[in-house]
């Protein structure tokens, strides 16, 4: 009789920690990754404002680097949509039960174009005013490789 209880025990810790592992954990894993793509994403919608402000204050060149942190399983995507004025981010993480995948929107204010590839992020993002030869006019332009960036002033 002891026997069957240390084993009805053990079975049903066995049954919270995998209930823990497969339903509990990735939500709050989810909930995490929601408040980073959240807090990134205004991040960067700040940092383009605060370029386009000073673009408009008669600077004619600026750089803001806003630092995405690096983890091996986790990686983030950011877009900016121009025609809603929003940076989109999103944080893609491994776990043991799969990708989570969680996505977040930041407005911005800019009265220039602003540039960025849908791409992968990490390490430092750069934002920087710039004079585009091309098409004769000032742009704000999104990176996180410097060989990306087009030289500022000219």
């Amino acid at each position: 009789m002891e026997q069957a209880v240390t084993w009805g025990a053990i079975i049903l810790v066995a049954l919270i920690v995998s209930a823990y592992i497969l339903a509990i954990r990735p939500a709050v894993v989810s909930y995490k990754l929601e408040r980073e793509a959240r807090d990134l994403a205004t991040t960067l919608a700040t940092e383009i404002t605060f370029v386009a402000r000073a673009y408009e204050s008669g600077v004619l060149s600026q750089v803001a680097v806003v630092e995405a942190p690096e983890s091996p399983n986790k990686y983030y995507e950011m877009h900016v949509d121009e025609n809603r004025s929003v940076v989109e981010v999103w944080v893609v993480a491994e776990t043991l039960t799969g990708e989570i995948r969680v996505k977040a929107e930041a407005p911005f204010y800019s009265p220039i174009n602003v540039t960025s590839p849908p791409k992968l992020y990490s390490g430092k993002i750069f934002i920087v005013l710039a004079y585009d030869e091309g098409t004769g006019s000032y742009l704000i332009k999104v990176a996180n490789i410097v060989a990306q960036l087009p030289e500022a002033g000219g």
